[in-house]
Formats: C-alpha cells, structure tokens, sequence
C-alpha cells in the first residue's frame, strides 16, 4: 500500500494517471484541465450522508457522462418508508456544476423543481436544498452545517485501466463530520445538533474505458462512544479500505464481498486479507420491504453490520450491530 504524504497532481500535463496509493490528507490533486478521458465517460460525483437514530438524509450531484443528475433521499429508520427523487438534467456536458480543481470551488445545481449548493471554508460545509414537490406531493428544505472535527481523511487514487494511462478512479471519505440543522419535509421537521447526528462526504471523479461493478460498505458512529467510520469496497478500489477511530484513519488490505447482488434482501460477508476484519450485513426489511432506495446511478441498501475488526494499533474492535449501508454500481 502505497501511502501519498506530499502534494501530487493526480494527472500529468499530457493526461495520464500517475498517482496510485491513498493519503491522509487531500494531497491528491485533481484538474480537469488536464483529463483526456472523454466526456461520455468521465463522471463527477459529490454526496453527502447525516444519518441518527431516527433518520437518514443522501444529497448528490452527479456528472455523469454528458448528462447531470442531482439526488435526494430521506429514510425514516423509524417506520421504515423512503421518500426520494432523482432528477436528470439531459445534455449538459459537464459544462456546469462542478469546480474545475478538487481543492477549490463549490457545487450548484437548479432547475425547475430544485436548488441543491454545496459550500465549505476550511473546517465547515454547508449543504442548502429546495426541492418542490420532493414526494408524494410535498416540499423538501435542507439547511445543514458540517463541521471537520479531525484531520485525517481517505483519499484515494487508482489506475483504471492497464493499457489507457488516462483512466482513473479518485475519491475521498471525510467522515466523522458533526452536523447540525433541520431538513423539513411536508409537514415534518427533523432537527440535528452536535451530539445526535454524524454525517460524511463521499467524493468520486473516475472513467473507465470499460464499466465494472463495484459494491461500497460504508459506516459512521461509534464504538466504545468513540467515533467510528469503515470504508471497503470491491477489489479494483482497495486503495480506499480504511477505517478510522476517535479521529485517525487506518488502512486495510483488499476486502471480499461474499453476497447475491440479485437477492439483496439476504445478508453479505465482508472480510479482508489476513481476516482483519470479518463481518457480516444484514439487511434491514421493514413492513415486509427492503429498506433500499435508488440514487445518483447506484442502489442503496440500509442494514446492520456486525463481527470483529482487528488491528496492531486498536487491537480488537467488537462491531455489534452497527447502523452501515452498502451500495452497488458501476465505475
């Protein structure tokens, strides 16, 4: 594993992918003045998870290829419903909405139905959302704070392919971000503040020359009233597999997802090399429903995770049915 410690521009000036391995900052640095991926399949996605007890609330914008689509789901863990919408802005050529450089700029999306701005200084983002007529009729409003609470982050970044040097597959994982403010959906009002809620941001720019499917675990909350974040996803992306606690991140080998993409409603295994860690998701099925819900090009499955995760540093963490989701798509 290859750890990135200094400053390093994703792409050379004649577009190829150099940088391989993962930091702990965001180190790598990517310009799209300097991709020679073509537009039709270079994609850009910026999203957002809070989630407590009660709900969880995903926010996306997605360059995807030549078209843009901006993404919205709310998830009472409570009753076990989902309200979302996706929304598809044909034919935009990833001319708007997304910051040239990964180290500056905001992302704004708006059309006739929704106004969706991502904002941050140096510790803080803003998440602002209008959405008329979300679901079922009803309005959707979104005004969230997330501060940075600790330095480390996952960034990383892969060669995609063996005989195209310009495809690559970037992202980064800021989790452990404490939130506060209140999304009102209809006539209801979920409020967040600094000891109830965690939220992340997931963070992709990637092309392929051909599509390959990939699953995603992602978790965020605490162990031992620590905070806690995993990250593992399908070998081609191993240079994300990390996990952090009470603020450091540590990295993981490549990691092995045991399930049936085809029958989501059953229960996965996840392992990684040397069995570090070894898991099991369960899926959650409220009023005889999958708890999952389509966004942004991938499907969100909503569940628990529980089993071990061993490390020199922590020693052994006991995962006892955890709050994590798993998502599925093609890079």
């Amino acid at each position: 594993m290859n750890e990135i410690k200094t400053m390093q521009y994703l792409l050379s000036e004649t577009g190829a992918a150099e940088a391989n391995g993962y930091s702990k900052l965001p180190h790598i640095i990517f310009d799209k003045d300097y991709c020679r991926i073509p537009r039709i399949k270079l994609n850009e996605r910026d999203s957002y998870y809070i989630s407590n007890n009660e709900v969880g609330f995903y926010i996306s914008v997605l360059n995807y290829g030549v078209n843009t689509y901006a993404s919205v789901a709310l998830i009472d863990f409570l009753d076990g419903n989902i309200y979302s919408c996706n929304v598809l802005k044909p034919l935009t050529f990833g001319q708007e909405y997304m910051p040239t450089r990964s180290d500056s700029g905001s992302v704004s999306y708006a059309d006739s139905r929704v106004s969706i701005n991502f904002s941050c200084t140096s510790i803080k983002r803003y998440i602002k959302c209008d959405f008329v007529n979300f679901c079922q009729d009803k309005n959707l409003f979104a005004n969230l704070t997330l501060e940075q609470k600790f330095a480390d982050s996952l960034n990383a970044a892969t060669p995609a392919s063996d005989t195209h040097e310009s495809y690559f597959y970037l992202s980064r994982f800021l989790p452990e971000l404490s939130v506060t403010g209140t999304i009102r959906f209809g006539g209801q009002e979920y409020s967040f503040d600094n000891t109830n809620a965690n939220g992340y941001l997931n963070w992709q720019r990637y092309g392929s020359p051909d599509k390959k499917f990939a699953t995603t675990l992602f978790c965020d909350t605490q162990i031992n009233r620590k905070p806690f974040s995993l990250l593992l996803s399908s070998p081609g992306q191993e240079n994300e597999n990390s996990f952090f606690y009470n603020g450091t991140m540590f990295k993981l080998e490549k990691a092995q997802f045991v399930g049936n993409e085809n029958f989501l409603n059953r229960p996965f295994r996840i392992s990684t090399t040397g069995r570090m860690v070894d898991l099991v998701f369960r899926p959650k099925i409220r009023n005889g429903h999958l708890m999952s819900v389509d966004c942004d090009k991938r499907t969100m499955v909503f569940g628990n995770i529980s089993g071990k995760l061993r490390h020199e540093e922590t020693g052994r963490l006991e995962i006892i049915n955890l709050p994590a989701h798993l998502e599925f798509y093609f890079v």
